[in-house]
Order: structure tokens, then C-alpha cells, then sequence
């Protein structure tokens, strides 16, 4: 307890850094380069810190530094207590600028496999104390809860419904779809498929009107080909991932996601040349809505991860 109340009186961060900086170094000049000291003064405040702790932390020789046990049990426990103070001013810098709380993203059902991970890392880092609570449904449905206030921004596709008056919408890329099917589907064992050798098969398909059904829909109507009958109508990917796994289905996933299904082995992409044009994705805002700070933070994240795949589109 008398060494705790010590600790608390006289070491200071500074003090931490410079431990770190020796245990990186192992040398007294170039410690003192970074801390425009000389050596001498480095050796003394070392010599202080030791005796406010009350144990050798560094053996000192001519030539390099070397940490002792004790040495390395402060170096490691410097780093953590140095990332805290970082976190701390991340934190606070959030609080002061409006990054905290809770947040909602209205994501499309389809989302790109890659955009929720990505999120989650930036903003963590960027924004500590904020929380993103997604919101997954079908792009129109998402516009009107945009519209109502029931989320913050949104994710989603192309849309008749999109009303300019009140929405903001930045274009962010676009990807076609692939015919995918369950990996025991009679088609799945094909080298080469055709449109039309699947019109006998089941399908499930997202809602009658939704933008990425208007899409297949046109995809056969532009094939000349009747569209199927679906035996199920699923607005929720685990749903539709599970109906896949479970059964001889076939359905359309946006390319990026069948490429990652298919990797996991949950679903196979059939190999025909005919690929759907599913409507570009876009991100909703509301247009004359108070100016967040932390739903602008989320946008341009949003923004960033989407501008490769813009380019590539």
C-alpha cells in the first residue's frame, strides 16, 4: 500500500514513455535523441523511477540498456496503461463532439459481406463510445423508417420509392447478381447452366415489387422467359442462407456475397453467362435533418468502404 501511494505521487506518464522508449531503444543516446535530453539526465530520471518503485528495472552498461524482470513487468504494464490514457482522450474527444450513443443503420438484406466488419473496426477506433444498432430490411421498407425517423441512415438499393424532397441519396457502387444454388442441387454439378434449364427448379425470391425482385424479374423477361413461381418469398438473409443449406433452392445473391457463401461451401454459384443487373446500392439521409456528427462519422465510413467497389464498378 505504501509503494501504491508512492506511485500515485510521483510517477507520470511521461515517465512511462520514457521506459518504453528504453526498452525499444536499449540505448541511452537514442532515448535522449527522442526526448531531447542527454544521457545523463535519462540515467537519473531512470535512477528516480527505480526508487519510486523500489526495484532495478534496467541493468546499464557502456554500451545498452537491458530490462530486468521487474523492468519488463513495468514495460508491459506501461504500454496498458498508455493505451487506456489513449482510449481516454478518443473517448473524450467523442463525447465533446457528438460521437456517443447509439446510432441506427438501416442495411439492405443483401449487404455487402464486407461492410458491417469494416464498420465495426473504424469505428472503434474512431468513435469508442459509439454503437451502431443495424437495422435489416428491404430497401423500401428501410427508405420509410428513414423517412419516419426510425433510422438514422441506410444502406440499400435503388428505389421508385425515393423521394428527393426528403432524402438524401449518394450513389455508392454497383454489382451483378448470380444465379446460386443448395449444394446438393441436381444443377450445382454442371460445368455450363442455362436460364431456362432453371425455370423448372424452386426458387426462393425477395418480395413481389422490392427492387432486387423487380430486377430478376426483368432479367427473365429480357431472356424471353417466363419468371418462375417462387415456393418461398424471404426478405431476411439468414433466412434465405438457411432455406440454401436445407434444400435444393435456387434464388440471386449479389456477386460479392455468393463469392463468400460459395467459399464456405453453403452455397454454389452456377456457371451460366447470363448475370443479373441488380440496382446499384446506394446510402439514405435525411436531407434537411440536424447535422449529427456521429451519423455523418458513419456515412463517410460508409463512403470509404464503398469507394473501391465504385471504382471496380
Amino acid at each position: 500500500m505504501e509503494r501504491r501511494e508512492e506511485l500515485i505521487r510521483k510517477l507520470r506518464f511521461r515517465d512511462l514513455q520514457l521506459v518504453l522508449s528504453l526498452d525499444r531503444h536499449r540505448s541511452l543516446q537514442r532515448v535522449a535523441s527522442d526526448f531531447a535530453l542527454t544521457p545523463p539526465a535519462v540515467t537519473k530520471i531512470l535512477q528516480e523511477i527505480e526508487r519510486t518503485l523500489r526495484c532495478r528495472l534496467f541493468d546499464r552498461t557502456t554500451r545498452q540498456v537491458t530490462p530486468t524482470p521487474s523492468g519488463e513487468m513495468l514495460v508491459r504494464h506501461a504500454a496498458l496503461m498508455l493505451s487506456q490514457l489513449d482510449l481516454l482522450d478518443r473517448q473524450l474527444e467523442g463525447v465533446e463532439r457528438g460521437l456517443a450513443g447509439v446510432r441506427r443503420l438501416g442495411v439492405h438484406t443483401y449487404a455487402h459481406p464486407g461492410l458491417l466488419p469494416y464498420l465495426s473496426s473504424r469505428l472503434a477506433e474512431r468513435a469508442p463510445l459509439l454503437r451502431l444498432a443495424i437495422v435489416e430490411a428491404g430497401t423500401d421498407a428501410l427508405i420509410q423508417m428513414l423517412s419516419d425517423g426510425r433510422v438514422d441512415l441506410v444502406v440499400g438499393r435503388v428505389s421508385a420509392r425515393f423521394s428527393a424532397s426528403l432524402l438524401r441519396q449518394s450513389h455508392l457502387y454497383s454489382e451483378p447478381g448470380l444465379v446460386v444454388a443448395s449444394p446438393g442441387h441436381a444443377l450445382a454439378a454442371r460445368r455450363a447452366a442455362r436460364l431456362e434449364e432453371c425455370l423448372q427448379a424452386r426458387w426462393t425470391l425477395p418480395a413481389e415489387g422490392s427492387p432486387t425482385r423487380v430486377a430478376i424479374d426483368a432479367m427473365f423477361a429480357v431472356a424471353g422467359l417466363p419468371v418462375p413461381d417462387p415456393v418461398l418469398e424471404i426478405m431476411s438473409l439468414g433466412s434465405v442462407i438457411a432455406a440454401l443449406t436445407g434444400g435444393d433452392l435456387l434464388t440471386v445473391l449479389p456477386k460479392a456475397l455468393a463469392r463468400r457463401l460459395e467459399a464456405h461451401g453453403m452455397i454454389v454459384c452456377l456457371p451460366m453467362a447470363v448475370e443479373c443487373d441488380l440496382p446499384a446500392v446506394s446510402l439514405y439521409t435525411l436531407r434537411d435533418g440536424f447535422q449529427d456528427p456521429a451519423v455523418n462519422l458513419v456515412a463517410r465510413e460508409v463512403q470509404h468502404f464503398a469507394a473501391p467497389l465504385g471504382k471496380a464498378s
